[in-house]
């Protein structure tokens, strides 16, 4: 399983990448501009990466999503690439109204086992 989520703009200008391999989260957070750059590594706990692939499996049934709206209100987006070990969807966020369920619940999953930098 390979989770990667990628996060810019928005009230708070980070960009910020998460990325799960298997049962390794890693995080990295830019703020544009200043040069500040943070990053994180943890394992992750048994349960969350069955939870997580689980997770993954329907996002991937569900297909690409890609949501063409302009940036939201506050320009941020966020892109979502996962691979269940079988399949492969792509999700892009920008107003978000047309996302799946599946999708939201595995990014408050991934933000759940994200380490803070």
């Amino acid at each position: 399983m390979h989770i990667h989520v990628e996060s810019s703009g928005g009230m708070f200008p980070v960009h910020r990448v998460v990325d799960i391999d298997g049962r390794t989260v890693r995080v990295t957070e830019t703020t544009p501009g200043t040069g500040d750059h943070r990053s994180r590594e943890a394992p992750l706990a048994h349960a969350d990466a069955e939870h997580l692939e689980e997770l993954a499996r329907r996002v991937t049934a569900a297909g690409d999503q890609i949501d063409d709206a302009p940036a939201g209100v506050d320009g941020g987006t966020t892109a979502l690439r996962v691979d269940d070990g079988e399949a492969t969807s792509r999700v892009e966020i920008r107003e978000g109204w047309s996302t799946g369920a599946e999708v939201w619940e595995l990014l408050d999953a991934v933000e759940r086992v994200t380490p803070k930098t």
